[in-house]
């Protein structure tokens, strides 16, 4: 059992520690930036540890309750950074580590070798399918072997769960499904108002256009190419918002012009808020091809009342169904994609009840509240055991 160390008979608050490779501004860093922020400060003691160069989210940790260590790796293979680790591991009497990601297993993996304590260890996998053989083949060796070391692993969807324990059989015993979560109350509709007219009218964004957003960095698999093949047809009364960025901006951005569309193609770069771009869309698309699991723009955007029409990828079928909340696709078939936007500039009515039946489902099942209670009560009961 791990040593949760007591006084006068009280026990005291669990030592957890984060490993996390980033802190960019994408949905897994996004949301265990929202857990730890969460978690009760009376129960948890939380310890984070960053590896990688990127912290521009770090101005939402709440470092106030949260002791912070940023350790860059010198290189792509500096795994040194494990003995540091190793360090606060000892130091602060770790009771339970969380990684995020498969890297943060592994370099959790490696400073649990060097540590004296042995604290619980458990990964959150925020992937699906891979986008490449070499990937997986990593995944399929290495990573196997670490699923296997680890007391649990948490699954952001059910699909997911399924599709890895379909992978591999053995770790489907310690797994668990902790769905992503967003907060309802700040992505209501009714808050942002203000802030979507000005973005409209900054953007000069007629009224009678139909306005799709985009929310998703600009890197292969998120299919923004096969999105501005489809865009290309729509009617001119069309605006396409892009938010975020990535290495493949530019390609894209050429191709809008190649496309002749720049004109109603709006590249917003990344946004430390994207409800004023939900604000003032009728609907939102996500293309991506690969990787995809549960997205937290998805869920963001429901939770606006904004329906989103989707590939049909990693646990996407889970919040969004067709007709109800949203709709989907099969990945990479730009004619469905074209049917199902083209039917909804079309039919821009049927968005309203979708939108709210998808704030609906939020609420219910996806909140951040939920995901914070959850991850918490799993933590204590690994810690317990």
């Amino acid at each position: 059992m791990a040593n949760v160390r007591e006084i006068k008979g009280r026990r005291m608050s669990i030592n957890a520690l984060f490993v996390v490779p980033t802190l960019k501004r994408a949905g897994a860093e996004t949301q265990v930036i929202d857990l730890i922020n969460g978690l009760d400060n009376q129960k948890f003691s939380k310890f984070v540890v960053v590896f990688g160069e990127n912290v521009d989210q770090l101005d939402r940790l709440d470092t106030t309750n949260t002791k912070f260590f940023h350790i860059p790796q010198k290189s792509k293979f500096d795994f040194s950074i494990a003995s540091r680790i190793a360090q606060i591991i000892d130091q602060y009497n770790i009771d339970v580590i969380h990684g995020t990601i498969q890297i943060s297993l592994l370099v959790a993996w490696l400073a649990l070798r060097q540590a004296k304590s042995k604290p619980k260890l458990t990964v959150a996998i925020h992937t699906t399918s891979n986008v490449s053989i070499k990937n997986e083949l990593i995944d399929r060796t290495l990573y196997r072997f670490l699923f296997r070391s680890s007391d649990s692993m948490i699954f952001v969807c059910q699909s997911q769960a399924r599709y890895w324990g379909k992978k591999f059989p053995e770790i489907v015993a310690r797994s668990v499904v902790l769905y992503n979560g967003v907060d309802p109350d700040k992505f209501d509709r009714s808050l942002v108002k203000p802030d979507g007219n000005t973005l409209r009218e900054s953007l000069n964004i007629p009224e009678v256009a139909t306005v799709i957003a985009c929310i998703a960095g600009f890197r292969p698999e998120k299919g923004h190419e096969n999105l501005l093949k489809v865009f290309s047809t729509l009617s001119v009364d069309t605006i396409l918002l892009l938010a975020g960025d990535g290495p493949c901006r530019k390609a894209i951005e050429y191709q809008a012009q190649k496309l002749n569309i720049s004109a109603r193609v709006k590249f917003l770069g990344n946004l430390d808020d994207v409800r004023p771009v939900l604000r003032i869309s009728d609907f939102s698309v996500l293309a991506s091809t690969a990787v995809e699991t549960f997205s937290i723009a998805m869920l963001e955007s429901l939770a606006m009342e904004v329906p989103v029409i989707a590939t049909d990828i990693g646990g996407m079928k889970e919040a969004i169904l067709p007709g109800k909340t949203g709709d989907l696709v099969r990945a990479g078939s730009e004619t469905e994609l074209t049917k199902k936007l083209s039917y909804y500039v079309v039919n821009k009515n049927e968005l309203i009840s979708m939108g709210k039946k998808g704030r609906q489902m939020v609420e219910e099942k996806f909140s951040l509240h939920q995901m914070i209670c959850k991850t918490s009560a799993h933590l204590e009961g690994l810690v317990r055991t």
